[in-house]
């Protein structure tokens, strides 16, 4: 079952494929990067919390 965690996450058969899927996603993160900057600098970033999310927090 162990064994299965990865593909589970996504990961591929082999780490050649997995490094392969990361590099075509950088242009995507980047560009969401980029957009979160864009936000906090304009004060329109926004974040949305859960109601479990927000109950854990209560308890901190």
């Amino acid at each position: 079952m162990q064994k299965n965690i990865p593909k589970a996450l996504g990961a591929k058969d082999s780490i050649l494929e997995t490094l392969i899927d990361e590099i075509k996603d950088i242009p995507f993160i980047a560009k969401d990067f980029k957009s979160a900057v864009k936000k906090i600098a304009s004060d329109e970033l926004q974040v949305e919390l859960s109601s479990n999310q927000l109950e854990w927090i209560k308890k901190i």
